[in-house]
């Protein structure tokens, strides 16, 4: 007969109560703030009964989101850098990654782009750091998403001072990791973005191929919301030829 412990019991509770109240979060995140913060504190407060890093790290994490979606830069700076100090504790690499890809968009939403690509670059090293010894193939998927996130919001950020050839570079690397991951809704952001570069290049015939390729990714899988911006990309370039 196995028996098992009251401690563990409890453990496992907090851990699907823990999950739950952030997948809450992410359901309430946009369009009922006052039930996103009361789900999300709820699993701040799991997380500190039961003193787990790993937890703390994404919890803190989730309310730097939170205060970015508000543009509160500065403290979701600090909730990003709080949560990378749990990462570094548990010497958790892809956290620390994640983390400085975080504090990166902060920066880029704070206008000093150098500052936001140094954070992008340190995250896209480590996700490569990561790819060169994982086995483990849930976590090297991970890491090739990670991969091209830094690489999709360094691109974003060349785009943003003008420096096209650089954002394109990044942008197509990221694009060709994406199509490897099937990870769909940031490959047709990826499209699109490489969609405004080429037309900023004057590239218009490039532009449209990968508005279309956008558009077609979303109709195909029945993703309709917010489709009116992806046609108004599209009748952009034409107005721009």
């Amino acid at each position: 007969m196995i028996i098992i412990s009251a401690s563990v019991v409890s453990a496992e509770n907090d851990s699907l109560k823990f999950k739950n109240n952030l997948e809450k979060f992410l359901e309430f995140e946009f369009n009922d703030t006052l039930k996103a913060v009361e789900f999300l504190s709820e699993a701040t407060e799991i997380a500190e009964k039961n003193k787990n890093p790993a937890q703390l790290g994404i919890a803190y994490r989730y309310w730097g989101w939170y205060h970015q979606d508000h543009s509160r830069h500065f403290q979701a700076m600090d909730m990003f850098k709080k949560s990378m100090r749990y990462y570094f504790e548990m010497n958790d690499v892809q956290g620390m990654a994640d983390s400085y890809g975080n504090i990166g968009n902060i920066y880029e939403d704070l206008g000093d782009n150098n500052t936001a690509i140094d954070y992008q670059l340190k995250s896209l090293t480590l996700n490569e750091k990561i790819l060169y010894n994982e086995k483990n193939p849930d976590k090297y998927k991970k890491s090739i998403r990670g991969k091209a996130y830094a690489l999709g919001n360094i691109s974003n950020m060349y785009t943003s001072t003008g420096d096209y050839e650089k954002a394109l570079d990044y942008a197509l690397q990221s694009m060709e990791l994406e199509q490897g991951t099937g990870n769909g809704h940031s490959l047709d952001a990826t499209y699109t973005n490489i969609g405004i570069i080429y037309r900023k290049m004057k590239k218009y015939d490039e532009s449209l191929k990968y508005h279309l390729m956008s558009l077609k990714w979303r109709t195909d899988r029945n993703e309709l919301n917010n489709l009116g911006s992806y046609y108004q990309n599209i009748a952009t370039v034409f107005y721009d030829m």
